[in-house]
């Protein structure tokens, strides 16, 4: 009689389900120019999909992480476990089984897989269309050997679902390509950057880590991978106090034999600068159907143990906000908030294009993931002609003010004292002055050596440089408080502007040089004393930040 009752009540909700008015749960906005619709998808091709299923006690998520990471805080550095996060934040099991039931309902052959906060279908093109009302396209981009399968128009969920779904992944997001970030050879006339020059300017000298507790990272997307034989090379060739150091960690496929310089910029930076600290490797398999490859990577990260995350991250890769639906860039920012309250350090560049611009030309065009208030987004800078001492701010270094976010509390002095101190500022219709101000903080992006197929490439240069390079230094003071039985440091944010304010000797002030984006007739964003959004609140002091970290709870 119960079995009969539960199928009664199922064969209802499905009823239910069928006759259930839709809703758009994402606007689709127009494809990219770079990108042409070729075929359709047949119906048997297999699709991922990824369904955002609602998180619970999101305000409560974003307290703990300002408590645990403000160093005024009594809370600061009492950071939570995974356990813990996922108790606070997790779906409820009502939609869980919303989600679940109306993906089974319309494709019952679909393979599910649950992760934290996620369900990932695997799924005939045809079961697709029928359960999103939408048809699947593929898409080749202009320049890049890159197709992908997207909807060609938006999708719609049944109304019953839409409480219990943020949003469904690998449908209507495209792509910038190459990134908003990517490594690029450029000529300088300045001086060669390599580890020495590094450890010398940002006071590192021959500082190497210790602790067996400590890691670090850094992310590839989109077929990024590095040659281990030409990790070795480098540091040979350009810190030999590394010879014999290897990756701890490969997360993914890695083909030496396709290295990019991308990957191999950063891997050689972040292990020569944050010398002798374990080092992952992240590789999300490239483009391929409807695959969105940051959205795994974020979703790995949710579920890796205490014991094996890193705690400091560098990751070069952005899109233009407007690229973007807000609920995608609203629900990565949460997953940044987890890893936050677990004591990790996640740094983004912030971009390569200065304040960048939108397709008319009437307004600057910030990137995400830089314009998260809950990472800390890396600017750029070089070394000015023949001088070891005095850095400009890179014009490339990307920087300004976020569309979807508004301005965080712990940076608002900071900004406010800027707007009182600039000079010749850009058309206040070009930018949101309440927005998410970035980047936080920069490092010299320009003139790099790189080995690659085992010779070395001088010149690299972008925002691609600094990350991995101010991820290492914040692996070295992790070290340091590891070793005095302190916490790591976490979201770093909070911890950078208090010390502009306490201690701005801790960082260099970048005072010279603007970002201009070719938007309008304006030089962007130029630097000036304090923070700015060309240079954040400017290049780290490896001896100076360690004092402040030491005397930190």
């Amino acid at each position: 009689k119960m079995l009969r009752s539960v199928v009664i009540l199922a064969a209802l909700a499905v009823a239910c389900l069928a006759e259930s008015p839709r809703v758009v749960l994402e606007p689709r906005s127009k494809t990219p120019s770079s990108w042409t619709l070729t075929e359709a998808v047949p119906g048997d091709v297999p699709l991922k999909l990824i369904f955002a299923i609602k998180l619970q006690n999101l305000p409560e998520l974003e307290a703990k992480l300002l408590s645990v990471s403000d160093p005024k805080s009594p809370e600061y550095g009492q950071h939570l476990s995974l356990d813990d996060v996922d108790a606070l934040v997790a779906p409820t099991p009502k939609s869980i089984q919303a989600v679940s039931a109306w993906i089974s309902q319309v494709a019952p052959d679909a393979v599910l897989e649950r992760t934290s906060g996620y369900i990932n279908a695997v799924l005939r093109a045809a079961d697709a269309s029928r359960l999103l009302d939408c048809d699947f396209y593929r898409f080749a981009h202009r320049l890049a050997n890159n197709t992908l399968a997207r909807c060609n128009r938006p999708y719609t969920v049944p109304a019953e679902v839409v409480p219990h779904l943020d949003f469904v992944g690998g449908v209507s997001h495209f792509p910038r390509l190459p990134g908003r970030v990517h490594a690029q050879v450029r000529p300088t006339a300045g001086l060669v950057t390599d580890p020495h020059v590094l450890h010398e300017h940002y006071h590192i000298y021959n500082t190497r880590a210790n602790n067996t507790n400590n890691k670090q990272a850094v992310a590839q997307f989109l077929g990024q991978f590095y040659d281990p034989l030409d990790l070795a090379e480098f540091f040979v060739m350009f810190y030999y106090p590394n010879t014999g150091d290897k990756v701890d960690k490969v997360v993914g496929p890695n083909k030496p034999y396709w290295a990019g310089v991308e990957a191999s910029l950063d891997i050689e930076y972040i292990m020569s600068t944050g010398a002798g600290i374990k080092t992952w490797f992240y590789s999300t398999p490239g483009l391929h159907e409807n695959q969105e490859p940051f959205l795994e990577w974020a979703q790995l990260l949710a579920n890796t143990s205490d014991v094996d995350i890193p705690k400091t991250i560098s990751v070069s890769y952005g899109d233009d906000e407007d690229s973007l639906d807000y609920d995608y860039a609203f629900r990565c920012s949460v997953e940044f908030q987890k890893l936050g309250t677990r004591g990790v350090s996640m740094l983004f560049a912030s971009g390569d294009s200065g304040v960048g611009c939108n397709d008319n030309g009437t307004a600057f065009m910030p990137g995400f993931p830089a314009t998260s208030p809950w990472v800390t987004a890396v600017g750029g800078t070089f070394l000015g002609l023949f001088e070891s001492g005095t850095e400009v701010a890179d014009s490339i270094s990307s920087g300004g003010f976020s569309t979807f976010f508004a301005m965080p509390d712990y940076q608002v002095a900071a900004v406010n004292q800027y707007f009182k101190v600039a000079k010749d500022l850009p058309p206040p219709s070009f930018y949101n002055r309440s927005g998410r101000a970035f980047p936080d903080i920069a490092a010299i992006s320009e003139g790099y050596s790189v080995v690659i197929d085992g010779i070395p490439m001088p010149g690299v240069a972008g925002t691609s440089c600094s990350t991995p390079v101010t991820s290492g230094i914040f692996g070295l003071l992790n070290d340091l408080r590891l070793n005095n039985n302190k916490a790591t440091l976490g979201f770093l944010n909070p911890l950078l502007y208090q010390t502009l304010a306490a201690t701005p000797t801790a960082f260099f002030d970048v005072v010279q040089g603007c970002n201009p984006g070719g938007c309008g007739d304006n030089d962007g964003f130029c630097a000036a004393v304090g923070w700015d959004p060309a240079t954040g609140v400017g290049t780290p002091m490896y001896d100076k930040l360690a004092q402040v970290v030491l005397a930190l709870p």
